[in-house]
């Protein structure tokens, strides 16, 4: 059903709108950054740090020999062992090797079961050789240690309960979330889809005024109401809450709107042009 399709769309548009958006930073590109990996190596080829740094972009070029190479390197010259470790852990699974990201973790897990990134790492592992149960031990614990936590990785933690069917954890997890980051959109968002795929429509309703408390005005975050009132059988509030939408949307300047808001707009109009509003309305 389009309502829980929904959820995933707003944060995409929420950039669009222009609420909460974050100005892009400057930074160099790929090349530049290559160039100049080589040259402080060139200036100081025993520094360790140097020597990640250029397994780092290379990393992010896709020349994995290259990268696990420069890592080597890096601990040849004394960097920090479980530090290199979870760098080449996370250029395995980059790779599409899972299984050897899978045992650079462990490394470090042998000595140390509790290190967050190392469990963090085999999660991601695990998750990626369709292991939802064993990595949904290691999301719990990287969770409750990693430093800084954010909100990635308790969507993460979402999709390994989610797939092994404990839905009613994953919304226990977004919760805890939202109690230690705040209101975050993504996790709010994240739990309302849960709760309506488990027809808990009080309870999404409850986390989207939340949301629109900090947001008040939101056409997205009332279109979506609209739908989870309308999905829950209330029709006559539902008219209403998109009756609200059109108008925020209408108040918007015409000229500044993304074509996303432009196409909801007209789909909005199209259920308040109808006898009812019975069907739902896709962004």
């Amino acid at each position: 059903m389009y309502v829980h399709l929904f959820c995933g769309s707003l944060l995409a548009a929420v950039a669009l709108l222009g609420l909460g958006e974050t100005p892009a930073l400057a930074h160099p590109g790929i090349h530049e950054q290559e160039q100049h990996a080589k040259a402080a190596l060139e200036q100081g080829p025993e520094d360790p740090n140097r020597h990640i740094t250029m397994g780092r972009v290379q990393v992010e070029k896709g020349e994995w020999d290259a990268a696990l190479a420069a890592y080597a390197e890096a601990r040849r010259f004394g960097a920090e062992h479980d530090k290199v470790s979870i760098l080449e852990g996370v250029a395995y699974l980059k790779a599409g090797w899972p299984h050897m990201g899978r045992a650079r973790f462990e490394s470090i897990l042998h000595e140390h079961p509790d290190h967050a990134e190392a469990r963090l790492g085999r999660a991601r592992a695990w998750m990626k050789l369709a292991q939802p149960s064993h990595a949904v031990d290691d999301y719990k614990v990287a969770i409750a240690a990693v430093e800084p936590l954010r909100p990635g990785h308790l969507l993460e933690y979402r999709d390994a309960l989610t797939a092994i069917g404990r839905d009613s954890d994953a919304v226990v997890a977004l919760d805890l979330g939202v109690e230690k980051l705040g209101q975050v959109p993504a996790l709010q968002l994240a739990a309302i889809d849960l709760n309506i795929r488990a027809k808990q429509y009080d309870e999404a309703l409850q986390r989207l005024d939340q949301l629109l408390a900090a947001s008040p005005g939101h056409p997205l975050w009332i279109t979506q109401r609209a739908d989870i009132l309308e999905e829950a059988g209330r029709k006559e509030e539902a008219r209403l809450a998109y009756a609200e939408a059109l108008s925020q949307l209408q108040s918007r300047n015409a000229r500044g709107r993304s074509r996303r808001l432009k196409e909801l707009e007209g789909r909005v109009r199209a259920v308040l042009d109808r006898p009812n509003s019975s069907q739902e309305v896709a962004p």
